[in-house]
Parts: structure tokens; C-alpha cells; sequence
């Protein structure tokens, strides 16, 4: 469930601007493999999808071997 969104400004000078950008602190409420802790942090870039506080999702994602960071390749939204 997405406990916390937090915007992060956009300053950039580029004429289609803005995009949205956030950082999404999420507590896992169920890991399936290879997860430990009960939280994750997401940051989305330009093309994130803007979830809302309280939203609950499933989240893909692989243990990256170089720096060891979580790697999200997809999410679903309940009714995907």
C-alpha cells in the first residue's frame, strides 16, 4: 500500500514540460520471494504513473546483482 507520496519539483526548461516525478514509500503487506523488510521506496522518473496515498498495488521487481537495489520492471493497480 502506497503509505506516502511526495512530489518532487520539476525544473526543467523544456517546452513540454512539466512531467511528473515522485518518490512513493510503500509498506509491503505480502512479499512472495526474495524480499526482506516491510518497506520500499520507489522513485518514479518522468514517466511514472502518479499513485495516490493508500493505493494498493503489486509490484514486479528483481534484485539487480551489481548494486543489490531493487529493480521495479512493472505494477499492477487492483482491476488490471
Amino acid at each position: 500500500m502506497a503509505d506516502r507520496v511526495v512530489p518532487v519539483p520539476n525544473n526543467t526548461a523544456l517546452a513540454i514540460g512539466p512531467y511528473l516525478r515522485s518518490t512513493v514509500y510503500f509498506t509491503i503487506e505480502e512479499a512472495f520471494k526474495g524480499v526482506g523488510g516491510t518497506a520500499l521506496v520507489m522513485e518514479l522518473g518522468a514517466c511514472g504513473y502518479g499513485f495516490k496515498e493508500d493505493e494498493r498495488c503489486l509490484v514486479y521487481a528483481n534484485r539487480n546483482p551489481d548494486n543489490k537495489q531493487l529493480d521495479v520492471y512493472e505494477f499492477r493497480l487492483p482491476g488490471q
